[in-house]
């Protein structure tokens, strides 16, 4: 059985080292291979120059790719990700006169 999976920008290498092991060992897995995680996106969406844009709760990574090339040097971190945004999110509810609260952090629910 092959495995296949992401790295995310400036993993450590002690964690890919621990995942291959535990992989490899525990699962019995003849081979194992990671992908730069824009340049899986770009294969997935069969593209091969586009700017990757990856936002997760606290963070967001714009990846430039050109020909499935990852340019290092021009991928862009930004402070700002989902949590941000629902809280922006939320005032501009509560602006409108609208009773709400954040939930589960990230949720926005009326509160009746």
């Amino acid at each position: 059985m092959d495995v296949g999976g992401c790295l995310y920008n400036n993993i450590c290498f002690v964690v890919v080292v621990v995942v291959v092991v535990v992989v490899v060992v525990e699962c019995v897995v003849g081979r194992v291979c990671f992908v730069p995680k824009p340049i899986a996106v770009a294969l997935y969406a069969v593209l091969d120059t586009c700017l990757v844009i990856d936002s997760g709760a606290n963070n967001t990574v714009i990846s430039p790719l050109v020909n499935l090339e990852l340019i290092t040097g021009a991928v862009r971190s930004i402070p700002i990700g989902g949590t941000h945004l629902s809280r922006l999110l939320l005032d501009c509810v509560r602006t409108k006169g609208i009773d709400a609260e954040v939930y589960n952090s990230g949720f926005i629910m009326q509160l009746f």
